[in-house]
């Protein structure tokens, strides 16, 4: 991947070196890759010890009540979630700058 990424983005690193570092967004990239791996298998790890309140649900007073039980696990799993989706974020943010660099030439 390296040698690739070297490759393709030689000519603009050569001519625009000081408004664009090419390493360090690829270092970004990079990064931003394995915390998307690393959150969302702990969204796996925490998955099963969650409620699902679809499949608990109960009739209550003629209403069908969706009880949402939140424990450690549950609040773990919430935090990774939004965390995964920064990281996402961040992820696709770096992809747009450096196709944003080559509007450059």
């Amino acid at each position: 991947m390296l040698v690739w990424y070297g490759d393709t983005t030689r000519k603009c690193s050569i001519k625009y070196s000081g408004q664009f570092n090419y390493w360090k967004n690829l270092d970004d990239i990079l990064f931003c890759s394995e915390e998307i791996l690393y959150y969302t298998s702990s969204l796996f790890l925490y998955r099963p010890y969650i409620n699902n309140p679809l499949k608990e649900a109960f009739c209550s007073g003629g209403t069908v009540i969706y009880p949402n039980y939140q424990n450690h696990y549950a609040k773990r799993y919430s935090m990774f979630a939004d965390i995964a989706c920064q990281c996402v974020y961040n992820y696709w943010d770096r992809i747009g700058d450096l196709i944003a660099s080559f509007s450059l030439i």
